[in-house]
């Protein structure tokens, strides 16, 4: 599905389905912008993923994930690029409630990169 007014490609439920093999229960948009959407997923398995829908020219997050691989970042589920839009699946990760990183937690990850 082609959101109307910010020309992203949506990922309808059945898509998303094949992809993650599972059912959908419920969702809830989390955020959406003029180049990106995103929504976190309820699947019938009691799981929770998070898809999320960007303009792949404005973007190179699909391609880090593709390459990169590191403790701090979430394992793509699954990733596709269609209508110029790349769409990411993620498990879904809580916001954590701790301090912020110190700088030098900050530096040493940074490196890790």
């Amino acid at each position: 599905m082609r959101e109307e007014f910010m020309n992203l490609c949506i990922l309808e439920d059945r898509k998303a389905e094949d992809w993650i093999g599972c059912k959908i229960e419920t969702w809830e948009k989390l955020h959406h912008w003029p180049l990106s959407w995103v929504e976190k997923r309820i699947l019938s398995n009691g799981r929770t993923v998070v898809y999320k829908s960007q303009r792949a020219e404005a973007s190179v997050e699909k391609s880090v994930y593709e390459k990169v691989r590191a403790d701090f970042l979430l394992p793509v589920l699954h990733a596709e690029t269609s209508h110029r839009c790349d769409m990411l699946i993620f498990p879904y990760c809580p916001a954590a409630r701790e301090a912020p990183l110190s700088e030098s937690e900050v530096k040493s990850l940074s490196r890790r990169v």
